[in-house]
């Protein structure tokens, strides 16, 4: 190449202006669509769940908002159930051997090749232990009768 330089062109705006509007728009960031003020729906983290079930997780009302969500109707955006909530419905595993091995299958119950990379979770040490991938809990046979009272 012949050494070209390509210069930005746009319009310059100094770097303490652009991070008080930014911040002015964050702020001043309601969740209206119609004149209806939305906050309500954005009460809880899932229609199932109250908080956030990650420390790293965002509340909903801090993460829906700015340019993206102004002038939306979030009563039409998609609010799945959470599934740590569905996930802790499902009853334990009991298997016979000391490893349970997990690989979000199932048991082959689903068929083909879903799920998630097969792990093996040691099951000797008293109590019900989850999975990493799918959360689907697991326990020694012989500690049935103490998990289920």
């Amino acid at each position: 190449m012949l050494g070209l330089r390509l210069r930005a062109v746009g319009v310059r705006v100094p770097f303490r202006r652009a991070q008080s509007t930014l911040s002015e728009l964050t702020d001043k960031s309601k969740h209206i669509y119609n004149g209806q003020d939305q906050s309500s729906l954005l009460d809880k983290q899932a229609p199932n769940r109250e908080t956030t079930w990650a420390p790293n997780q965002r509340p909903v009302k801090e993460a829906m908002q700015g340019p993206r969500f102004d002038g939306k109707d979030l009563s039409t955006q998609p609010r799945p159930q959470a599934a740590i909530e569905l996930i802790a419905q499902q009853p334990i595993q009991y298997v016979h051997d000391t490893k349970a091995v997990c690989d979000g299958n199932f048991g082959g119950r689903r068929g083909g090749v879903q799920g998630h990379p097969k792990i093996y979770i040691d099951v000797d040490k008293p109590g019900a232990h989850g999975c990493q991938y799918c959360g689907i809990r697991y326990a020694h046979e012989s500690q049935r009768e103490s998990l289920e009272s």
